[in-house]
């Protein structure tokens, strides 16, 4: 198991990827701002994509746990931009493949956070 962080644009494969873990938990009844994984895939996507444009603009930055080369993993953190908050963020997004829970992922993703 790894983990890596991200606060630079990201590769389609891992967007990919972490559409793939969004609509699997979102299978499982996660509530995470979508309510049916089959109808929002594209939404889902779009959602990644626009991470991706933030990473790209430094206010956001993206922590994932890797097992086997695949995304099992995620929390996101944005970044406050206001001036007298350059030391805060918002954690958003923390999900664990369906596969991988109850192992303490999600707790070393929130200590990386």
């Amino acid at each position: 198991m790894m983990i890596y962080c991200y606060d630079d644009k990201i590769s389609e494969i891992k967007i990919e990827q972490l559409t793939k873990l969004l609509y699997r938990c979102v299978l499982g009844g996660a509530s995470v701002g979508y309510t049916d994984a089959e109808t929002q895939i594209d939404d889902m996507r779009n959602y990644w994509l626009s991470v991706n444009h933030s990473l790209s603009t430094n206010t956001f930055k993206l922590i994932t746990t890797v097992i086997d080369g695949q995304i099992v993993g995620v929390v996101g953190l944005e970044l406050c931009t206001k001036p007298n908050g350059k030391h805060r963020g918002e954690i958003c997004k923390l999900l664990v493949s369906p596969d991988h829970r109850h192992k303490g992922i999600a707790q070393q993703l929130m200590q990386k956070g």
